[in-house]
């Protein structure tokens, strides 16, 4: 019984010209000698980089390195609405009959632009100034954008900024929260 460790590889952000390379452990889980073949890859992008053992002692594990590559002057991945688009591949492990797969997949930089679930603004009595911040942030691997949009209504509510441009692994940075009312620099600060 073999044991392959990670059970998928995924190369996040790649970027044209960019070597990537990551692990793949292979375990002899078993109680027996057991025979491990990797079967080639098929796309130009994916490459192994493994020697083969013949057979692998119970116990012992054996390491192969999967790398991808996209070109330079290749065209950029591209998102179809929330899908992400990129290069897949499956790496077939082989022993005693039994075929591991391994999908293999490279995704293009992507924004994840977070922003807080909910903001408290207290208790609020009528005709008060309430300033509140929000925050915003982007762990994805490219910049992203964000637009607020409040509910017209009762509520005299705006924010500023409104909207904007974060900025790929950014530190959050706060939105200001406030009556339609223009903000000074007591209420900014």
């Amino acid at each position: 019984m073999l044991l392959v460790q990670p059970s998928e590889v995924v190369f996040s952000g790649v970027r044209p010209g960019l070597l990537y390379v990551l692990q793949l452990k292979i375990t002899n889980k078993g109680t027996s000698m057991c025979r491990v073949r990797i079967k080639p890859l098929v796309s130009p992008n994916f490459r192994l980089n493994y020697t083969p053992t013949g057979s692998l002692a119970p116990g012992l594990d054996v390491t192969a390195e999967v790398e991808f590559q996209l070109p330079e002057g290749e065209p950029a991945l591209e998102a179809a609405g929330d899908v992400e688009i990129g290069f897949k591949e499956v790496l077939h492990v082989i022993t005693n009959g039994e075929v591991i797969d391994v999908p293999l997949r490279a995704i293009r930089p992507t924004a994840d632009v977070r922003v807080a679930d909910h903001l408290d603004f207290g208790l609020v009595v009528v005709n008060t100034r309430v300033v509140r911040e929000l925050v915003v942030s982007n762990v994805g691997t490219a910049a992203g954008g964000y637009k607020l949009e409040l509910p017209q209504g009762d509520l005299p509510l705006s924010a500023t900024p409104a909207a904007g441009r974060v900025g790929a692994g950014s530190m959050p940075h706060g939105l200001l929260l406030h009556d339609g009312d223009e903000l000074d620099a007591a209420d900014a600060a």
